[in-house]
């Protein structure tokens, strides 16, 4: 995830909080309590300032904004922080200029187009291994012409792409390879961000036990002690909806999905065609949900039993985990 991309979660986040804030002073006000409506301090709201606080000292030190931003935190205005978040994220200029870039680690900056599955397989077989230029050599053992080119071929890429520093030969097969540390860099990054974090399941024989999303089961926990199990799978939905419409603005699994929208679901942009295809998997798995949730909003309820409940449950769940992959990884991508 790039500058600019965190910069987008962060003002996502932000308008999240503010959102469910007004959501509990209008309760509060409906049962006759008193409520501070303006935006105050939660756990999850010192997090979000905390998590800008790393965006800034990190990437965004050189931005004209910076100090702005760090006065707006330290008195907690909620409308200057975001305003200044959307001045920088709409600064095309700043984000043109190729230092704005740049990774901090090590002053490496990651590749833009990932590696084939082939080269970055390889690349973590070198990187594992406790004498790579041996691995190598033995690897080219009893190959074919055409697989002898192809594995030259990829340490060739590998070397070009500046992941391998020196790679000397003997008997045409390598004797000696010298790694440069943006591999361990590039290989570390790519794993972090595309973890998929779901909720716990165990398997038992052809029984499987799954932990559904918290948030999911305290909605409808009150649905399923009345084996109501009808409005159980419809609020289900239902959340998996409103999460979307928090993170992206839109309810509809076709506009939620859009492009720019990205960062804020997944935690990172797709640069690969295996990413892409994930991608539009859970696209095309909330559009499932959309369509269900629909045909229950527009039928009068109706008995379904708890087997079949539980089963749109977890699939609901499991929606509701991967469009959350941004926030449930690396403290919303803001390390």
């Amino acid at each position: 995830m790039d500058t600019r991309d965190k910069v987008v979660v962060l003002i996502n986040r932000g308008y999240a909080i503010k959102a469910t804030q007004k959501n509990e002073a209008r309760t509060a006000e409906a049962q006759g309590d008193s409520y501070f409506t303006g935006f105050h301090a939660s756990p999850e709201a010192e997090r979000w300032l905390s998590d800008i606080k790393i965006v800034v000292s990190r990437h965004l030190k050189d931005h004209p904004l910076s100090l702005k931003l760090e006065e707006e935190i330290s008195t907690h205005h909620f409308e200057g922080i975001i305003g200044a978040l959307e001045s920088v994220y709409n600064d095309d200029d700043y984000f043109a200029n190729p230092l704005a870039s740049l990774s901090n680690e090590q002053g490496y900056q990651l590749h833009q187009r990932e590696l084939p599955k082939n080269s970055y397989d390889l690349l973590t077989e070198i990187i594992a291994s406790e004498a790579p230029a041996r691995m190598l050599a033995d690897k080219f053992i009893g190959l074919s012409s055409k697989e002898d080119s192809e594995l030259r071929a990829i340490l060739r890429e590998l070397t070009e792409n500046g992941f391998i520093n020196v790679i000397k030969w003997a008997d045409n097969v390598p004797f000696y390879l010298e790694l440069n540390n943006s591999a361990r860099v590039y290989v570390a990054e790519l794993r972090s961000r595309k973890q998929i974090a779901v909720t716990p399941a165990e398997v038992s024989e052809n029984r499987v036990t799954i932990d559904i999303r918290l948030e999911l089961y305290q909605h409808i926990e009150p649905f399923l002690g009345n084996r109501d199990y009808f409005h159980a799978v419809e609020e289900s939905f239902k959340l998996v909806r409103e999460k979307l419409r928090e993170l992206t603005g839109s309810e509809k699994a076709t506009d939620a999905f859009a492009e720019a929208n990205y960062p804020m679901i997944f935690g990172f942009t797709p640069t690969s065609e295996q990413d892409k295809d994930f991608f539009q998997g859970v696209k095309f798995l909330n559009m499932a949900i959309q369509y269900f949730r629909n045909e229950k909003a527009h039928t009068p309820a109706y008995s379904i039993n708890q087997n079949l409940a539980l089963h749109y449950i977890a699939l609901a769940s499991l929606a509701y985990d991967l469009i959350s992959n941004a926030e449930t990884l690396g403290n919303y991508g803001a390390d």
